[in-house]
């Protein structure tokens, strides 16, 4: 069993949006990307580059190479050993990468900072 957890981020309606994103993708690039997740589950913090990339404020980005497209998901830990998966997309354009990535990180940030503030515990994950 691995050392960490991984959890969807869920909003106050119920609403988990990277299941949702996942779930909008032909089966196998969904059996792709809950194989990159369970390797982020299992690596934890050790994950390195080409799976992850740290990108600032506690936030990280799992990366996935799909057949057609290259997808991220961006999450950060919480509590001692878990990870929350925070928001997803697939990035197409490499020309509007940067505008992306801040669109991304901001509602990852968001969503971090509402974990913080709804004070969730761990057994409300």
């Amino acid at each position: 069993m691995p050392d960490w957890e991984i959890y969807y981020y869920k909003n106050i309606k119920g609403e988990e949006p990277v299941r949702e994103f996942i779930d909008k993708h032909r089966l196998k690039d969904q059996v792709k990307i809950f194989d990159w997740i369970s390797r982020l589950e299992e690596l934890g913090p050790n994950a390195v580059r080409p799976l992850v990339e740290y990108l600032g404020k506690d936030i990280y980005e799992l990366r996935i190479k799909l057949s057609d497209t290259e997808s991220r998901i961006l999450y950060f830990f919480k509590f001692q050993n878990c990870m929350i998966l925070a928001d997803a997309w697939d990035k197409k354009n490499h020309a509007k990468s940067k505008t992306e990535y801040k669109k991304h990180m901001d509602i990852a940030l968001k969503r971090k900072n509402e974990y913080d503030e709804r004070k969730i515990s761990k057994k409300d994950l």
